[in-house]
Formats: C-alpha cells, structure tokens, sequence
C-alpha cells in the first residue's frame, strides 16, 4: 500500500489503529490476488474463500455504482427543483399576457372642456 492508501485504511477500520503510527507500509492482497492466491490452494475452506471474495467485490462495485448514482439522481433533482420555479413565474407571467384584466380603455388624444358663460 501507498502511505495515502495505509492513513485511508487506518481511518475507516478502528482495529487497525495499532499501526497507525508504524513506519512501515502494509502488504494486501486486491481482490484478484486473493482470489488467485484462494484458487491455487485446492482445499474447501480455499474454494470458499474465493467464492466469498468475489462476492465482495461485486458487493464493493455495486455500492459505489449506486453512491455515485444517488449523487447524480441528487443533483438532478436539485436542477428540476431550480427550474420548475423558474417554469412556474415563467408560466405566471404568460397567463397575466394572455388574459389581462379587463380595464375600461381610456381615450386617448385632448379632451375638450365646455366654459360656461
């Protein structure tokens, strides 16, 4: 593992906080390496390890494919919220065009006044 890899793992997994501190990098199997290291041990308990494994990470795979997905959906909706109000004064303002309110029109030009004599 990378020094950055080593910080994120001793972050997220409390039973490894004993290392934190240790100068040395860890060593881990990725998911293919474990599941080849289980498929040359020809014993049950290796069958079931790789079974295990794979199972993993799809397990893995799916739940960043969905996070990613909500976070999209998210900020989908957030736009369709942002412009269903702006959709709405929009279509306020084209109703207040199409049926104003009926006014009496007023004349226009000069009016005349009549003097009294």
């Amino acid at each position: 593992m990378t020094a950055a890899e080593k910080r994120e793992v001793v972050a997220k997994c409390d039973h490894l906080a004993k290392i934190k501190f240790s100068k040395s990098l860890l060593f881990a199997f990725t998911g293919h390496g474990a599941l080849m290291a289980a498929s040359v041990l020809s014993s049950p308990q290796a069958t079931q390890a790789s079974v295990l494994i794979v199972r993993t990470f799809q397990l893995r795979r799916m739940l960043v494919t969905s996070s990613e997905v909500t976070g999209r959906l998210t900020a989908v909706e957030q736009e369709l919220i942002k412009h269903d109000g702006k959709m709405a004064s929009i279509v306020e303002a084209l109703r207040q065009l199409t049926n104003p309110s009926i006014r009496p029109k007023r004349r226009i030009g000069v009016v005349s006044l009549k003097m009294e004599s």
